[in-house]
């Protein structure tokens, strides 16, 4: 997404030459994403099979030397997840509900919301 904001009035057949590669990882699955090229006097559109970004929590696929196979966190695996919220489970009565808070949204200005940044004093 970033070469195409970044080359706008590159041709379409280097656009789609750059990001056709193939997808390695098979939850990657392209997307139709719009893409304008402007010359004096009019305005084109047209459509480019892109890959989804890789933006979030890393991955065995975006990150491999951080996140091993079957990892969610690095060191963590999948099924410890699963026996954590097994055993909070079985700690609490029957019919009981686990309500986690999350931080409260700052905000730098009237409308212009603070980036979340973990407290270091947990």
């Amino acid at each position: 997404m970033l070469l195409l904001s970044l080359l706008p009035f590159a041709p379409i057949a280097t656009l789609t030459s750059a990001v056709s590669a193939p997808l390695s990882p098979p939850s990657l699955l392209p997307s139709k994403m719009l893409c304008g090229r402007l010359r004096p006097g009019r305005a084109r559109l047209s459509t480019l099979a892109v890959r989804n970004s890789h933006i979030g929590q890393p991955t065995e696929y975006t990150h491999p030397h951080l996140v091993a196979p079957g990892e969610l966190t690095p060191g963590i695996c999948s099924s410890e997840y699963s026996k954590r919220r097994e055993r909070l489970g079985s700690l609490l009565p029957a019919g009981s509900v686990a309500i986690f808070p999350s931080a409260s949204i700052g905000w730098m200005s009237h409308d212009v919301p603070l980036p979340f940044h973990q407290s270091a004093d947990l």
